[in-house]
């Protein structure tokens, strides 16, 4: 499979980068925290939602030397806005699942690392590419039907796999407690309804659910009216202790994300992961 590149009658086409490439999607949200340990947010819009692929190109001498000839000089890659060109079925997903792997991308690169020779295969080179996303593909990308995987529910999103590494939940008690001179303790204690609790977990999906996921974290939950993101619920069954032994158990947490810039990595072949962070609202 391959991608190319284009400025005006310049073209270069290289085999896809590796595997392991990250999809930053970064979400225009600003956080205050407040005293009774909830957070507010404002959220700037859809429309100033960004992308950006991180990915690395692993190619021989002769294309390696191509590569880096497009994006050195100022009249094709470099500093310009150019088209890259993903053939359909390709499997690269440079701006995350949802925005899919086919279509003509307009695109600049902001980044562009010349690796070093690698000792094997001879001759061959890796060169990283910071790419950002300016005008989404032309080709519209239609959804799969999602497969699924667990247990775990996301607001609509149903059915996704159980975190590997299980939650890590934190407890934020809302108290300031310092030693002072003499043995003694100053503190102030807002009490225990002011205590805020999260959680962060990482999720792995194939293509078609965490496509789903992720349209409905840059998409379903704003608010464009009101200039805020809006709060999701988290379902989970029996034993499963998402925000603490405590506020732990199968049932309906209403949650706020935390996590504005979204960093989709593709793992493997059709497996991807995101780690997210959410603050308990409350327990319906």
């Amino acid at each position: 499979m391959s991608v190319t590149f284009t400025k005006g009658a310049y073209s270069i086409t290289v085999d896809n980068p590796l595997l392991g490439y990250s999809s930053f999607v970064k979400l225009p949200l600003w956080y205050a925290e407040k005293e009774n340990g909830m957070v507010g947010v404002h959220d700037a819009g859809i429309q100033y939602t960004s992308r950006i692929c991180e990915c690395t190109f692993q190619l021989d001498y002769t294309n390696t030397l191509a590569l880096v000839e497009f994006f050195n000089n100022p009249g094709k890659g470099r500093g310009n806005l150019i088209t890259m060109t993903i053939p359909s079925g390709n499997g690269f997903f440079p701006f995350s699942p949802d925005f899919g792997d086919v279509g003509y991308f307009g695109v600049r690169v902001i980044n562009f690392k010349q690796g070093n020779q690698l000792t094997e295969p001879f001759r061959w080179f890796e060169t990283t590419l910071q790419i950002v996303l300016i005008t989404p593909p032309t080709i519209g990308n239609t959804f799969p039907s999602p497969i699924d995987y667990g247990t775990v529910q996301i607001g609509t999103v149903t059915s996704l796999q159980y975190p590997e590494n299980l939650f890590e939940s934190e407890q934020l008690m809302n108290i300031n407690e310092k030693a002072l001179y003499g043995a003694g303790v100053g503190s102030v204690d807002l009490g225990p309804t002011a205590d805020s609790y999260r959680v962060r977990f990482t999720l792995t999906a194939t293509q078609q659910k965490m496509a789903e996921l992720i349209n409905y974290f840059t998409v379903t939950l704003r608010d464009s009216v009101n200039k805020t993101y809006l709060t999701t619920t988290i379902t989970t069954i029996d034993n499963q202790f998402i925000y603490g032994i405590e506020k732990g158990g199968a049932g309906e947490y209403e949650s706020l994300l935390l996590t504005k810039d979204l960093c989709i990595v593709h793992e493997a072949y059709n497996l991807f992961t995101v780690s997210l962070t959410f603050l308990m609202v409350e327990k319906l």
